[in-house]
């Protein structure tokens, strides 16, 4: 090869370098940064409006469809991923609730009608998994608050620990969000929440 050549061949390598190299400094910043803990990483991936379920109580609204770690298996799904629960800073095994009381049975989706007695035998026997009782939480001013309550009860009479519980965070949805207020606010409590509510025998 003639040195005019090689000269040339040099020098396109060189832009080809400084190029691949622009593109990666580019990059890698931007793949360091979505990966970073905290807010900046808190992807809100159940995102369900007020106006798409007008009336709908926090406890008919969760189905099993809508869970962690499984990314696309919820239709209101506005990311590619899931965000877990210790990622968006939940405080599922410090949770409280968002009422003081409770009613025996299910009101919607696909648990409406049955006992909280009886989905935790279910549960106990195997015939249902902590993924067909989804439990939704939001973080509010520092505190986990549990929004669907007969949920978690059936978790904790079948003697399922919380951290097999399958939880999603809605914190920062609008629709979750307005519910928790108005549960809260009708059980005359602040985001503190109540950590025993007791049966109502509704």
């Amino acid at each position: 090869m003639s040195p005019h050549r090689l000269i040339f061949f040099s020098a396109a390598l060189l832009a080809v370098l400084a190029t691949l190299a622009a593109v990666l400094a580019v990059l890698l910043p931007a793949g360091t940064a979505s990966a970073a803990p905290g807010p900046a990483a808190e992807t809100r991936v159940w995102a369900i409006t007020s106006a798409a379920h007008p009336g709908v109580r926090a406890d008919e609204l969760v189905s099993a469809g809508q869970r962690l770690g499984e990314p696309g298996s919820c239709p209101f799904c506005v990311s590619g991923s899931c965000v877990a629960p210790e990622d968006a800073g939940l405080n599922v095994e410090g949770a409280n609730f968002a009422q003081r009381t409770f009613s025996s049975t299910f009101r919607g989706g696909s648990l409406a009608g049955r006992s909280i007695s009886d989905v935790a035998g279910d549960l106990g026997s195997g015939a249902l998994t902590p993924k067909d009782v989804p439990v939704g939480m939001i973080v509010r001013e520092g505190n986990s608050l549990i929004l669907n309550t007969r949920s978690a009860q059936a978790l904790m009479q079948a003697g399922i620990p919380r951290s097999a519980w399958s939880v999603i965070d809605q914190t920062g949805d609008p629709f979750f969000e307005e519910l928790l207020t108005g549960q809260l606010t009708r059980n005359g409590l602040d985001s503190g929440g109540f950590p025993y509510p007791t049966p109502s025998g509704g």
